[in-house]
This record gives structure tokens, sequence and C-alpha cells, in this order.
């Protein structure tokens, strides 16, 4: 019977709680089956968790754009204002120069001045510019990042998820072929006694050889010990072979149409095949 086993590469959460490998003729503990049920609740906590997290750091990236834009409006508006002060003046100073003709000096002066408000406010301007579009990459990369993760804790969940699927797959066929077995095991009719075996202080319960009578199962007859042996043995006691013959004297054959030997699939008890039970060998 083949055996599955999960790698501790594959399944690491399993792994930890110590469900490494599953016997197909083995049906899980409840231990086991407790385990995984842990199991699923860890991956819906790791989820729901992840999700919280994930909204509420887009959440807090938003807000900080929002408060950046506001203050990037505010500066704009106090650039603005700004510039119309300078417009103001070098409308006054044209004026100025409308109504009479100042000196060069005076005019280089106020030029001179105009430009000294102007460089400032223009490089705070490129400064607060710069801070902006600064902090609107950092926060780009924590998006993206923050999606990367997101995207792979998806695809953990999803292995972890199908992972778990084929564990009940395989823990349902285990089941079901554990379920048969149990069914080819249920004890058979019981085998005829002679009178001089019988006993009132016997339990009718105890399995008794159809070979040799004696206290165990036909199989383990240490008595007749190969097929061929007990075939004689069990024809000279006039015992029911299952040689499927209608008219047989003293005991007209009951066996079961269809059944075969458990050893090499033909028509005869289990305990006289020839295969499992040759002759001059000591069974294992």
């Amino acid at each position: 019977m083949a055996t599955t086993t999960l790698d501790k590469t594959d399944v690491p959460e399993l792994a930890k709680l110590g469900i490494t490998d599953l016997d197909e003729g083995k049906v899980p503990s409840a231990e086991e089956n407790h385990q995984i049920q842990m199991v699923e609740k860890m991956e819906i906590d790791e989820k729901e968790w992840n999700t919280t997290t994930n909204d509420d750091t887009i959440t807090m990236i938003a807000q900080k754009l929002t408060r950046l834009i506001v203050n990037s409006q505010k500066t704009e508006r106090k650039w603005e204002h700004e510039f119309e002060k300078q417009r103001i003046s070098a409308s006054n100073i044209a004026d100025q120069l409308l109504e009479a003709t100042p000196a060069t000096e005076q005019l280089v002066d106020a030029f001179n001045n105009l430009v000294e408000g102007l460089v400032p406010t223009i490089k705070k301007i490129e400064e607060a510019n710069e801070r902006v579009q600064e902090e609107i990459k950092k926060s780009s990369t924590v998006i993206e990042e923050n999606s990367k993760q997101t995207k792979s804790q998806a695809e953990t969940i999803f292995k972890l998820s199908k992972t778990i699927n084929d564990l009940h797959i395989t823990m349902a066929h285990q089941s079901a072929a554990k379920y048969k077995q149990q069914l080819e095991d249920l004890p058979r009719k019981k085998p005829r006694i002679d009178e001089d075996m019988r006993s009132t202080t016997q339990n009718v319960g105890i399995r008794r050889c159809y070979i040799c009578t004696g206290v165990h199962q036909a199989d383990e007859c240490d008595q007749y010990k190969d097929g061929p042996t007990r075939l004689e043995e069990m024809t000279k006691r006039n015992r029911c072979i299952r040689c499927t013959k209608k008219n047989v004297p003293g005991h007209p054959c009951q066996f079961p149409k269809g059944r075969t030997c458990t050893y090499c699939q033909k028509v005869h008890l289990n305990a006289l095949c020839p295969v499992k039970f040759p002759i001059d060998t000591t069974r294992q």
C-alpha cells in the first residue's frame, strides 16, 4: 500500500504541528484532525489580519498625501500673493519711469531689488516642489511594496488552502479504504466443530480452526502448515473446501458465488492457498 508524505518545505505550518505524513491504511487520530482545524483557523485569522493591516497602511498613506497636497496649495497661494506684490512693485516702477525719467542708478537699484525679491521666492517654490515629489515617490514605493507583499501572502494562502483540501481528499480516501478493509476483515461463518470438541465452558465468541479445530485462525494453523496438507486433512474430515460443487455427500457447498482466495484470486479457502502456504515452507 502506497504512503503519501507531506514535505515540510511544502507545508511548514503542518510540519510544525507534527503532521508530516499519512499512511493510506491509517485513519487520522482526533488529535491530528484538531491540528488540521487549527491550521485552517490560523490561515483565516492571518488572512483577516493582513487585509486589515493593508487597509490601514493605504489609508495612512492617502492621508499623508492629502496633507502634502493641502500644504502645497497653501504654499502656492502664498507665492501667488508674493508675486502679486512684486507685480505691483514693478508696475509702480514703470509708472515712475513714465512720469519722470529717474537717474540710471535709481533704475538699477530698483531692478536689483526686484530680482532679489524674486530669486528667493522662486528657489523656495522649487524646494517645496522637490519635497512634494520626494514624498510622493516614497509613498509610491511603499504602496508598491505593500502590493507585492499582499500578492505574495495571497499566493501563500492559496497554496495552503489547496494543500489542506488535498489533505481532506486523501483522508477521505483513506477512511474509505479503511472501512472497506474492516468489512473484508469481518468474521465469516463459524467453522463446524466436532461434538467431542464442544464444551459448556467454551466461550461462543472464540474462533476455532476449521482444519484442526484448535483455538486459532485457520490461516495460522501450525499443525497443518501447507495448503495441500490442509486440503487433505479437511477432505478426510469431510469438511467443506469450497469446491463450488452442488451435490457433495454430507456437505452441500454453500460457498458464495464470485468470492475468491485473497492471496491468489482462485476459488478456494484462503487457508488452503498453495501460493501463500506451499509445501515444506513455514509461513512468514
